[in-house]
């Protein structure tokens, strides 16, 4: 009876380590800079799981400010998916500005996915874009070097995809550089720059062999005890 109640509890463990979420609290960082100047950013997100943070960089001749609106799933999802994504970075100017060049990096700490590798998804779509813009991935704080993408106007795109390895728990991010023509916005202020880049992670699925194991585990023990049971005789009246 002890035999059957651990091979069942095994069971169970081994189910559950396979298919529950990890508990952990995102830790969500955000730097901007136009070269000179940088500011970093932490906090929490709010009632709809957005960040939202903004930065203006004031010049002679104008003014650049630098809106991000993040989210983010950590520590990640029931099916193996993480994701720094929806990062939308928009730059308004006013003025008369000089080529800028801005830079956006973003980091979310306690991802935890199981197995400890996947494919990393880079995508970088700009929606209105005075110049050129490049970005890439992160992982634990390392550019990813083969999910480097770029776009060169507005409306165009680019992704990439590659396969990574990663700790318990990782950290998933991605840096985006606006390199921005030089402008003169005559009155008000104009969007000069408009880009959303995402990253995320889907860790390669679990050997179906081991799922089976572990789910077959309970009949297993239950047939052995039943066979390790002596017989008896049934007696009915005549």
């Amino acid at each position: 009876m002890f035999r059957s109640r651990f091979l069942l509890t095994a069971a169970v463990a081994v189910v559950a380590a396979l298919t529950a979420p990890a508990l952990s609290q995102a830790g969500y960082s955000v730097t901007i800079s136009d070269g000179t100047t940088s500011q970093t950013f932490t906090g929490d997100p709010d009632e709809f799981g957005i960040y939202d943070i903004t930065k203006t960089f004031t010049y002679s001749g104008g003014a650049l400010k630098v809106t991000l609106h993040g989210t983010t799933n950590s520590p990640g999802s029931p099916e193996g998916l993480a994701q720094v994504t929806s990062q939308t970075t928009s730059v308004e100017g006013t003025g008369t500005l000089t080529a800028k060049t801005i830079t956006v990096t973003n980091s979310t700490t306690d991802f935890s996915l199981s197995p400890l590798n996947g494919t990393l998804t880079t995508w970088l779509q700009a929606t209105t874009l005075l110049g050129t813009a490049t970005g890439n991935s992160m992982i634990d704080g390392s550019p990813n070097i083969a999910s480097a993408v770029s776009s060169s106007g507005t409306g165009s795109n680019d992704s990439s995809s590659t396969q990574v390895s990663y700790g318990d728990p990782f950290s998933l991010g991605n840096t985006v550089t606006l390199n921005l023509a030089a402008h003169t916005v005559s009155s008000g202020s104009q969007i000069l720059a408009q880009v959303q880049l995402d990253s995320s992670i889907n860790a390669a699925p679990a050997p179906a062999g081991l799922v089976m194991l572990a789910s077959a585990l309970p009949f297993a023990g239950l047939l052995r005890l039943r066979r390790r049971q002596p017989k008896t005789d049934v007696v009915t009246a005549a």
